[in-house]
């Protein structure tokens, strides 16, 4: 049975070198692979690093993009020389606005009855009864009645309401 050990110590050891051998494979991906990872590591970190740079400079600019002072120079360009010129003129509108709002208040009154004196005149505001007739006025009674004989009567009223009657002779 000696030789049965020596054959079975033999093929531990071969096996033993394999395992070896597979082992230092191993060992050598490992370290292959820890070497990737860790250049693989390094560029994240550098990404990450220069992506917050972008960011913050994307901020900026869109921050800048939204700042109006270009656009209020410009502004300004424009508007100072046009005001400049327009001052006097526009100064010389508001005192005549003033002056019409001043006129246009006792104005108002004044042209609102002239409006209607002749509408009156033309016909326009003619007041109508329930038939659509126009209504008629009712007539003056004569300050003056002729009587027999060709006399003029005037009809007086006092204050007090009573008839006067003054003899008046037709000519």
């Amino acid at each position: 049975r000696a030789a049965d050990w020596v054959a079975y110590q033999a093929a531990v050891d071969g096996r033993l070198a394999d395992t070896r051998v597979l082992v230092d494979q191993a060992a050598a991906a490992q370290t292959a692979l820890l070497s990737a990872s860790s250049a693989v590591q390094a560029n994240i970190t550098a990404m990450k690093t220069e992506t917050e740079a972008k960011l913050g400079a994307i901020v900026d600019d869109m921050w800048a993009a939204g700042d109006c002072a270009d656009l209020n120079l410009l502004y300004e360009g424009v508007r100072r020389p046009m005001c400049d010129k327009l001052t006097k003129s526009l100064d010389s509108m508001w005192v005549l606005f003033f002056l019409m709002s001043v006129i246009w208040l006792p104005a108002f009154p004044v042209l609102c009855r002239m409006a209607k004196h002749s509408q009156q005149r033309r016909g326009i505001s003619k007041v109508e009864d329930e038939d659509g007739e126009p209504k008629k006025k009712k007539k003056k009674k004569d300050k003056y009645e002729v009587g027999p004989g060709g006399e003029v009567k005037a009809k007086m009223e006092d204050g007090d309401g009573e008839k006067k009657e003054k003899k008046e002779k037709k000519e």
